[in-house]
């Protein structure tokens, strides 16, 4: 089983947001998630200084995974709980944070995948204070 690491877990009626701000912990999770070459290119975008956010899924989760400067990385690992009025939730959340529809659409649709997918294989969550 996988397991990803996180800094903080944020738990909402509708749905649990880990959250991972750590650029290191983001590097780490990138490369299980995704592999080398996805970690290189999240790399070579930090270098350049390049703004860039990505939204994918990966087991139970959608993912968000954003870089900017000066902020540095960050990701979110979503989960609804296998129910589809929280993801209907979390998109007219998003719907009001002026989110591009484009953006929010997919990660509707990756909400939904998730739930339907009777497959799945889920992955755990290690919490990882900042500060030790």
């Amino acid at each position: 089983m996988k397991t990803f690491k996180v800094n903080s877990i944020h738990e909402e009626k509708n749905a649990t947001h880990n959250v991972t701000i750590s650029n290191q912990t983001v590097l780490d999770n990138v490369k299980e998630m995704f592999g080398d070459k996805a970690l290189a290119v999240v790399k070579l975008a930090v270098e350049l200084g390049q703004n860039f956010y990505s939204i994918d899924k990966y087991c139970q989760y959608v993912a968000v995974t954003r870089y900017g400067n000066p902020e540095g990385l960050s990701m979110t690992l979503s989960t609804f709980h296998g129910n589809v009025d929280n993801a209907l939730d979390e998109h007219l959340r998003l719907t009001g944070k002026d989110w591009p529809k484009a953006d929010v659409d997919k990660y509707s649709r990756l909400a939904h995948e998730i739930i339907n997918d009777k497959d799945l294989r889920p992955a755990t969550i290690e919490v990882v204070p900042l500060f030790l």
